[in-house]
């Protein structure tokens, strides 16, 4: 069975590379890494094939749509090694929120001489923090005039405020225990994906 996948050159320290694409609230838009090569490490120690990796900065672009989506966290793969249990396995979780101001759209993440060979599987994980969840905000399905269509659903009048969850409705987090984590939709939920091999 055929699979959708993209490549991440690890040579490349210098050009942002896109790593994950997708759209919510109608706006789609990428986000891109660069991989920055730790020099403290001497390469005579590497493996072939393998990189030392210092950190990764992620960019994200918006292409379309009225809002702008943003980084607002990032967990590297450190964080689920021992839960995937696979050192050929980098899983890395990007938090976005729209609605966000121009500097949520970089983000530096040290990875502390992080080994990435080539060969590889590098997953991309999204999850999408709700429209209002932030310290200015009432967080509730319709604030400041902007009602959050990617969690909740509306039809008409609603004076009580008390709208339904919208199904299949967005990962909002990462599972605690990624055991059984697939990489993919669990139940009730949809969590967009990316595939990539470097090399």
């Amino acid at each position: 069975m055929s699979d959708f996948i993209h490549y991440i050159n690890l040579r490349d320290n210098d050009n942002y590379q896109v790593a994950y694409s997708s759209q919510v609230y109608g706006t789609f838009f990428s986000v891109y890494a660069r991989f920055n090569k730790d020099e403290n490490v001497n390469e005579d120690d590497l493996e072939e094939g393998q990189f030392a990796i210092a950190s990764i900065d992620f960019k994200v672009i918006n292409y379309r749509g009225l809002l702008d989506v943003g980084i607002t966290a990032i967990k590297g793969p450190g964080v689920f090694a021992a839960a995937l249990n696979d050192d050929h396995v980098k899983l890395f979780n990007i938090e976005v929120q729209a609605g966000l101001s121009n500097e949520k759209h970089e983000y530096n993440l040290p990875t502390d001489g992080l080994l990435m060979k080539k060969g590889e599987i590098m997953f991309i994980q999204r999850t999408l923090k709700r429209l209002h969840d932030r310290p200015d905000r009432d967080d509730r399905p319709l604030s400041a005039g902007i009602f959050d269509s990617e969690y909740f659903y509306r039809e008409g009048i609603n004076e009580q405020g008390d709208y339904e969850e919208a199904g299949p409705k967005p990962l909002g987090e990462m599972p605690s225990d990624l055991s059984e984590f697939e990489f993919g939709p669990r139940s009730g939920t949809h969590c967009p994906k990316a595939k990539i091999i470097l090399m």
